[in-house]
């Protein structure tokens, strides 16, 4: 984890997380692997972020 996420933000990348089993979770908690924003409770939700800010580009890119 801590690996992916530090060669994707080289990239200007993010590790999503998605329903993440409740132990898992906790350990994310304890040692703030994954920012509170960069976990999902399910992938509906994770798809509805996703959505938004692939828009928020698009709609930018609209304006230039």
């Amino acid at each position: 984890m801590f690996k992916a996420r530090k060669a994707l933000s080289a990239r200007a990348g993010k590790v999503l997380v998605a329903n993440p089993q409740p132990q898992i979770q906790k350990v994310f908690d304890m040692v703030k692997a994954v920012p509170l924003n960069e976990i999902f409770t399910s992938v509906a939700e994770a798809d509805a972020y996703l959505f938004a800010m692939q828009r928020k580009v698009v709609e930018g890119d609209e304006d230039d």
